[in-house]
């Protein structure tokens, strides 16, 4: 699928050039959206923590009219709508699969399929993947993941940074990393060649994590006995694969990535949850642990116990705040505070990726590439 709508991209690209000269400007019509909408939102989101869905509506709205009058008037035909749809839908599809992984909350989620419907896919020269959403995705991570390193670097102790060294070196957790990252990159690179999708370092390491995930979710405790068997089935499958120069490059790069991104990073930002009594929660207060119907709670990802509220990327809404005050009151809580996450105004970082996507017509590093190549 993702090959057929790439070739359809270039026939659009390909286009006469009186046409083609409309269409790689097209832009120009969506600029002043994409700028309006990422300035509000930026600046809503640092002052208030909040991106409101007024203007989400009104840039999505504004954006399918666009497509419309355009379409009317000649400089896109039916199979650049076509295409430009399914991208929009691939945009929804990983926007929602982030939100339930509780990586970005809602209203990310909504900024984050509007910015893909503003950007015309015939800006995206500098490629990495057939799909687009990911190109995106991949300029936004790069400033919020030099900002996490710098600030959590900054503000954690020696101390801090080497609790947070303890637990990610541990030899059972380098363990489970090293299973989880054989097997499940071992899922990803047969799901990309069937489909002929290039391989990506950034993309799979988000692969891994989410499908980490949603493994974790389905065989808690006993997902240690999944990646064995994957593991020994890869093993057995495709141990010519392993002896090779490129595989050991592949699996040490994701390796290293995954315990510093979904490792190291989060034991550190572990000292950045603060207390705060339930008196006092307001909306938009980014719980930082599960808390269970019998009144108990984890800092785990997981419980076993059926959950009253888990920690959500989100914020807490009015009714959740209300119904945690109501319990404390009645004595079906068993503690007085909950432990809080600070919250990352994600809005401006997504607004930079598109700035970012935009002037490089696509990938940063595909561009930097071709640029240094060049």
């Amino acid at each position: 699928m993702f090959i057929n709508v790439s070739q359809e991209n270039e026939k659009i690209i390909n286009s006469p050039d009186h046409r083609k000269q409309a269409m790689d400007s097209l832009i120009i019509y969506f600029l002043p959206t994409i700028l309006a909408l990422g300035i509000i939102t930026s600046y809503e989101d640092i002052k208030e923590g909040k991106i409101r869905n007024k203007y989400i509506c009104t840039a999505f709205s504004l954006g399918i009219i666009i497509h419309f009058i355009l379409l009317y008037s000649g400089i896109i035909d039916l199979r650049y709508a076509g295409i430009s749809f399914v991208f929009v839908i691939i945009s929804i599809i990983i926007g929602v699969l982030i939100w339930l992984m509780n990586w970005w909350g809602a209203g990310d989620t909504k900024l984050f399929i509007t910015y893909n419907l503003l950007i015309p896919i015939t800006q995206y020269n500098n490629l990495s993947t057939p799909i687009h959403s990911v190109e995106l995705i991949t300029n936004m991570i790069i400033p919020i993941f030099l900002f996490l390193v710098i600030y959590l670097f900054i503000k954690s102790t020696k101390k801090h940074k080497s609790i947070a060294m303890k637990k990610t070196f541990n030899i059972k957790n380098l363990i489970v990393v090293l299973l989880l990252v054989f097997s499940i990159s071992w899922i990803i690179h047969e799901i990309f060649q069937y489909f002929s999708i290039p391989q990506n370092y950034l993309l799979n390491l988000l692969l891994i994590i989410l499908i980490y995930r949603g493994f974790e979710r389905i065989f808690e405790d006993k997902i240690i006995y999944l990646f064995i068997i994957l593991s020994v089935v890869r093993l057995f499958l495709r141990y010519d694969q392993l002896i090779t120069e490129t595989f050991l490059i592949n699996f040490f790069v994701l390796t290293a990535g995954y315990l510093l991104a979904s490792t190291f990073l989060q034991h550190l930002g572990d000292f950045y949850k603060d207390p705060v009594k339930i008196d006092n929660l307001k909306e938009g207060f980014i719980l930082a642990e599960t808390i269970a119907e019998d009144g108990s709670r984890s800092s785990g990802r997981i419980m076993k116990k059926v959950a009253f509220l888990v920690a959500d990327s989100g914020g807490l809404c009015k009714e959740e705040v209300f119904e945690l005050k109501k319990r404390y009151k009645q004595g079906r809580l068993k503690f007085e505070t909950v432990m809080i996450r600070q919250k990352i105004r994600l809005a401006p970082f997504m607004f930079l990726g598109v700035l970012v996507t935009v002037l490089c017509q696509g990938n940063l590093l595909v561009f930097i590439k071709n640029l240094i190549g060049g």
